[in-house]
């Protein structure tokens, strides 16, 4: 662990004089987060169960004052035997007035609506299938970026976007057993890589409105979105969005060039401060695949549905259970997970993840029919 520390204090100190020099140290805030996983999952019918350990660390640096804010995570992690090197997040933002703002390096890109679904998330998948649902947030993504956010009034504003990259926390990939390094090329700087959007957001007849149009040169595609999001009497939040993806090079839509996302949450609040949630959302592609396929995978089948239940009955502990389901095969895949807070600061998760009602490779996670995962988990800030 020593190492890591190294590495991590090294590489942000490393971005924090080359940022600001001049910025005395008594003026930046520091965040570390350490995370320990353990899987046990039979994912593949060949190699049958298996035992898979991660460890990641995270020291996120962060200088603040009225008109600007610097940040640094650089993070390491360890999976197996190979160790993994980047950073999470890498971005310095400044406000020009109530003019605009701006933001240069690795920030998020939060565009559209939708917690696992979300069609105006124009820079990357609508449908985040393929990602464990054991994750907390399904759509934390970043890229490397130049962003212009332009305010226009209390619910409108324009945000105009140049990335490159793929968003991928790791730089380079270390191999333990030989000690080669190898650099992740997922995250280059190539000019295929580039990408670029523009959004508006307004409020039009109470409902909060949003247009979005992005380019992105790995796909050499042009994407439009449509998203309309909006809440009932103060408890249910709905959206609806629509993304539109054409080809300059085919000339035409084919399959899974246009979705459709659509969801809705729900909260309730008991007097003695339980609390339930559930959220609902699908996704629906006409021109994704209605029939089941032997070879059917992620994002291949023209409906998917998700769905969310959690539990809070004290303050330590929660309950949550979730569900990808798929309407064209019938088949889905459900977790369940129980988390504790014993002190402020410290998570412990344990989770059971199970592929049920397909006989073939399923279109989800995993890629054994029978498939079941089971994982513990613990994340602790400081």
């Amino acid at each position: 662990m020593s190492y890591i520390y190294r590495y991590l204090s090294l590489l942000s100190c490393m971005m924090i004089l080359i940022i600001f020099p001049h910025r005395s140290l008594e003026a930046w805030e520091l965040q570390t987060r350490l995370e320990a996983d353990a899987f046990i999952q039979n994912r593949t019918p060949d190699l049958g169960w298996q035992v898979v350990g991660l460890v990641s660390a995270r020291m996120a640096i962060t200088h603040r004052t009225a008109q600007m804010r610097v940040e640094v995570t650089p993070e390491f992690t360890q999976i197996g035997l190979t160790s993994n090197f980047g950073f999470y997040r890498a971005f310095w933002r400044a406000n020009f007035g109530s003019h605009f703002r701006m933001t240069l390096g690795k920030a998020p890109i939060t565009w559209g609506r939708g917690y696992y679904y979300n069609t105006g998330d124009l820079f990357f998948s609508a449908s985040s299938s393929g990602i464990t649902l054991s994750s907390d947030n399904f759509r934390d993504n970043a890229r490397w970026l130049l962003n212009f956010y332009i305010p226009l009034g209390r619910f409108s504003y324009i945000e105009v976007v140049g990335a490159t990259g793929s968003g991928a926390g790791s730089i380079v990939s270390i191999d333990n057993t030989t000690g080669s390094v190898t650099p992740m090329q997922g995250d280059s700087f190539h000019y295929r890589n580039l990408a670029g959007g523009i959004r508006a957001q307004f409020q039009w007849l109470g409902v909060q409105t949003e247009l979005a149009t992005a380019y992105l040169g790995e796909k050499e595609s042009l994407r439009h979105a449509l998203t309309l999001s909006g809440g009932i009497a103060q408890t249910l939040d709905w959206y609806l969005g629509a993304r539109y993806d054409w080809n300059p090079q085919q000339q035409i839509a084919t399959k899974e060039k246009f979705e459709l996302s659509m969801g809705f949450s729900l909260p309730w609040t008991f007097q003695n401060r339980q609390r339930l949630t559930v959220a609902l959302e699908s996704i629906i592609r006409p021109f994704g695949k209605w029939q089941r396929y032997a070879d059917a995978g992620v994002e291949d089948y023209g409906a998917e549905i998700f769905a969310q239940l959690t539990y809070q009955p004290i303050s330590i502990m929660s309950l949550t259970t979730r569900v990808v389901f798929s309407p064209v095969d019938l088949s889905s895949y459900i977790f369940g997970e129980v988390a504790f807070y014993p002190i402020q600061d410290l998570s412990i998760f344990l989770g059971v993840g199970a592929q049920v009602g397909s006989s073939e490779p399923a279109i989800f996670q995993q890629s054994n029919p029978n498939s079941i995962s089971v994982y513990l988990r613990s994340t602790y800030t400081f």
